[in-house]
């Protein structure tokens, strides 16, 4: 034990140090583990974060949110408008596409809907690039290093050119479905693309295993000149990526 020069292992920790390894040798080698990563948080910080949600009946997740949105000026009535819809849309894709794990889809979708604009205070070039990399890094009390991840490949992944690029590092089932959660929020943000409080029409999507069938009632494409060529700008981004989009006016 005398001889390990480690820079950060201090004259204290040293004698516990052997013991610490032979623990997670066997961690490694009961679990088939290949990889661990460090948490940046004690858990001490995450037991006061859960304890302090159980009294206030408040998740402490949603607090940082709304913090999020008021340093970065979220227009908040658009970022409703956008979680509004896309929650609808996930509840119509929820069983098809198997939408389960942890955190539950609805509040991923919430978070990322909320902070989809965060980008915008740094730049409003590629402002979802910028936002992806501040919720990555950002300091997010009571998120995990991994729901920041899967936020961070949400907002990032929300407009322009669909980029699948980090989605395998997600931890499972994310890895292979936050890409949903991607479409979800790219159609819901492009649907409000004109920032109106007006509603939006009756909004039916069939979805398949890579495929996506989006209908709206008759003559509201039509109305919409500038949404409906959005949406056929979409239909070839999800193609480069390997997604199918369909949009039909229904009753024709």
């Amino acid at each position: 034990m005398r001889e390990l020069k480690l820079a950060a292992l201090t004259e204290d920790r040293r004698p516990v140090f052997p013991g610490g390894v032979a623990i997670l040798a066997e961690v490694f080698a009961g679990l088939n583990l290949k990889e661990m990563r460090m948490a940046e948080g004690a858990m001490r910080e995450g037991l006061l974060y859960d304890m302090v949600g159980r009294y206030t009946d408040e998740d402490a997740r949603d607090r940082t949110v709304r913090g999020m949105q008021q340093r970065y000026h979220v227009d908040f009535a658009q970022a409703e408008r956008v979680e509004a819809t896309a929650l609808n849309f996930l509840e119509q894709c929820r069983d098809t596409w198997k939408l389960q794990g942890d955190p539950p889809a609805d509040l991923a979708l919430k978070w990322a809907s909320r902070l989809h604009e965060i980008g915008l205070d740094v730049s409003h070039s590629g402002y979802h690039r910028h936002g992806a990399y501040l919720l990555e890094n950002a300091d997010m009390p009571g998120f995990s290093r991994e729901e920041q991840r899967l936020l961070a490949r949400t907002v990032g992944g929300h407009r322009r050119k669909l980029d699948l690029e980090g989605m395998e590092e997600l931890v499972p089932p994310w890895d292979r479905n936050a890409v949903h959660l991607v479409i979800l929020l790219r159609l819901a943000v492009l649907l409000h693309r004109g920032r109106s409080p007006a509603a939006l029409p009756p909004i039916m999507l069939t979805p398949g295993s890579k495929s996506l069938e989006v209908r709206f009632p008759a003559r509201w494409l039509n109305d919409h000149p500038l949404t409906s060529a959005d949406l056929q700008q979409e239909v070839d981004y999800l193609r480069a990526a390997g997604f199918r989009l369909r949009v039909f006016s229904r009753g024709r």
